[in-house]
């Protein structure tokens, strides 16, 4: 998204941002000078012990309730600031039949466990009901056999408002500091994605790593940047 924000803002379009508070604060630190919108979605909830799956086929009646919500409330933000385009990161309430809107995803089809693959058709149907909804579709990534998101959208047939509009990253932007104080050799894990696995995941990866010079990048964008060292490990907020 914002590759997509800094490209627009370049074509003179005037960009409101809306989302979280830890969406918001990322976009502030990479994009100065844009209007911003609190717009909280849906935050699924996981579990330490519970299959995941599980977990998230219990919480589907809360994720209907946000995206009509969000759908309702997304109405009211077009009023208030004259909105003409509609950009949704993988928010399914985010359409407007009265504006364009544009959905980004980079998993037409949703993975479900193993043992439960061959319904992967029913996600699928479901999933395409919510882009149809939408006038285009983007999916972040090339269209051919070299490509990042494997099945997840190559193993599907695709909607006619679909379109490859390559890789984005935010990395591409030549602004960034180059960090010289890090001593090598180096082991660098770059963290992401729901708690409570994340730090599930660093303290794993903590005790494989305990006999190695280690950076962690947790991919938490708070206010300010902060750096903690223990031991081996110099840990990043983001």
């Amino acid at each position: 998204m914002i590759p997509l924000a800094r490209k627009l803002r370049d074509m003179n379009n005037n960009i409101y941002i809306a989302g979280g508070d830890e969406q918001l604060s990322l976009f502030r630190s990479e994009l100065k000078g844009l209007s911003y919108v609190k717009f909280p979605g849906f935050r699924p909830g996981y579990s330490r012990i519970l299959p995941q799956y599980l977990v998230l086929l219990l919480q589907i009646p809360v994720l209907l309730y946000h995206i009509v919500y969000e759908h309702i409330r997304l109405n009211k933000i077009i009023k208030d600031y004259n909105i003409d385009i509609v950009i949704s990161d993988n928010r399914f309430g985010l359409w407007n039949k009265n504006i364009k809107t544009v959905y980004i995803t980079h998993m037409p089809l949703i993975p479900f466990p193993q043992p439960f693959s061959f319904l992967e058709f029913t996600g699928v149907f479901f999933h395409r009901l919510i882009i149809k909804r939408f006038n285009l579709c983007f999916i972040p990534d090339l269209p051919g056999e070299i490509n990042v998101s494997g099945r997840l959208s190559h193993g599907v047939k695709l909607l006619e408002n679909t379109r490859f509009i390559g890789i984005l990253s935010r990395f591409a932007h030549s602004d960034y500091p180059i960090v010289k104080s890090l001593t090598a050799p180096l082991t660098t894990i770059i963290l992401s994605g729901p708690e409570p696995q994340r730090s599930l995941l660093k303290n794993i990866l903590k005790g494989m790593l305990r006999m190695s010079n280690t950076a962690i990048l947790e991919g938490r964008p708070g206010a300010k940047a902060e750096v903690t060292v223990s031991g081996n490990f110099t840990t990043y907020n983001h």
